[in-house]
C-alpha cells in the first residue's frame, strides 16, 4: 500500500509541476503577444519584469545540452533583467 501511495504522490507532484509550467508558458505568450501588438517600445518595465520572472521560473526546469548556445545566451542578457534600467530588445 505504501508503494501505491508513493507512486500516486510522485505522479501528482509531476502533474502539479507540469500544470504550473504550462500556466507560466501561457502567461509568457500573453505578455509577448500584448507587447508585439502594442509595440515593444511602449512595453513598460512592469511587463518586462513579469516576462523575466516567468523566464527565470521556466529556466529552473530546463537543462540545455552541453555546448548549447542557449547556455551562453542566458548569461549574455543580464543587463535586461529586473532592476536594470537598460533595455536591449
Amino acid at each position: 500500500m505504501n508503494e501505491l501511495y508513493g507512486a500516486y504522490n510522485s505522479v501528482h507532484s509531476d502533474l502539479v509541476a507540469l500544470s504550473k509550467l504550462l500556466h507560466d508558458q501561457i502567461e509568457a505568450l500573453k505578455l509577448a503577444i500584448h507587447s508585439a501588438h502594442n509595440g515593444y517600445v511602449d512595453t513598460d518595465l512592469d511587463q518586462r519584469d513579469k516576462m523575466w520572472a516567468v523566464q527565470s521560473e521556466l529556466m529552473k526546469y530546463y537543462v540545455p545540452p552541453k555546448g548549447s548556445p542557449v547556455a551562453q545566451q542566458n548569461s549574455d542578457h543580464t543587463a535586461d533583467k529586473p532592476g536594470s534600467n537598460k533595455v536591449t530588445w
